[in-house]
């Protein structure tokens, strides 16, 4: 029994945060979620799966799965979990989509981390594109809008970043209750750089785990452009870009300069896209509905 409980006290700090997992899925890879839920359970954390996925469907998660039953978006999905999570007591609440791939020893690493900085409130990690064997650099934004780009090995520790993506972020519950919850008007896109950067209105910041790397891709793929990796979503993931760039300029904890370059480097990254891919007709359609309802103040789903 002794030998047992000194097992158990290597993998986890003690006393342990009670942390829950709220997995976002859509149209699932099965065996991917559950070996993420997998290694969750197995490092004491509680995994919660909401999916997006159009109908009712009966996954065999050995965890508890809320089906919406349609696509609500990201930030309803996260919003869901986080309700669930906060009527069960969780302490923590750490986000994951159906393409994260973590390994026991990330999350023993990672959860150490945060046992040990009780003063911290959000944590994330290093991400890594498991396709290409990069690491993608971590946006850090002042007070004023001015963008700093950081990469782990520029720091010989952890270090702090004003926003992150929600992927792999954990977010301590009482933050959570005095931030509030995403903002489902969203939809998608820019929900987790609104969050975090209300947090850093509020003085909040993330600390950055630099010995937890998780293996990520962002974007459906990508190409290379003169050194820089382009990412490439489907016109209709493009649409919700670009019209919630130009909402952002109704929020005032978000610096106006960072909404005028996040506007103007949107149309650019349009006009790559449109140049190199196919669907051409599809992405300038969906561009210029973007452009429309974002001046209009439109939000939630796309409706045709």
């Amino acid at each position: 029994m002794d030998s047992h409980n000194n097992k158990l006290s290597k993998r986890i700090p003690s006393p342990a945060l009670r942390c829950y997992a709220v997995i976002v899925t859509f149209n699932p890879d099965i065996n991917k979620v559950r070996s993420l839920i997998d290694i969750l359970q197995k490092n004491f954390v509680t995994a919660v799966v909401v999916d997006n996925t159009i109908g009712a469907i009966n996954y065999p998660f050995s965890c508890h799965v809320i089906n919406l039953g349609d696509n609500l978006g990201i930030a309803t999905a996260q919003n869901k979990g986080i309700e669930y999570c906060l009527t069960k007591q969780a302490e923590a609440i750490w986000f994951f989509d159906q393409d994260s791939v973590i390994t026991s020893s990330f999350v023993e690493r990672f959860l150490s981390t945060v046992h040990e900085n009780p003063n911290d409130k959000i944590f994330a990690p290093v991400f890594w594109d498991e396709k290409k064997g990069f690491e993608y650099a971590i946006t850090n934004i002042d007070s004023k809008g001015n963008r700093q780009k950081l990469l782990s090995s520029s720091f010989p520790s952890d270090f702090y970043s004003s926003i992150v993506i929600s992927s792999g972020c954990l977010i301590k519950s009482d933050l959570l209750m005095k931030i509030g919850p995403m903002l489902d008007f969203l939809f998608i896109d820019y929900v987790d750089t609104e969050w975090c950067l209300r947090a850093f209105y509020y003085g909040y910041k993330v600390h950055i785990i630099k010995n937890a790397r998780m293996k990520h891709s962002i974007g459906d793929n990508t190409i290379s452009l003169i050194g820089f990796n382009v990412p490439i979503h489907s016109p209709l993931r493009r649409y919700y870009r670009i019209r919630n760039a130009f909402l952002l300029i109704r929020f005032k904890h978000i610096p106006k300069k960072l909404v005028f370059r996040e506007v103007i480097f949107c149309c650019c990254h349009q006009l790559i896209i449109i140049l190199t891919q196919e669907k051409k007709l599809a992405y300038v359609k969906y561009f210029l509905r973007a452009v429309y309802d974002g001046l209009r103040n439109k939000t939630g789903k796309f409706v045709n």
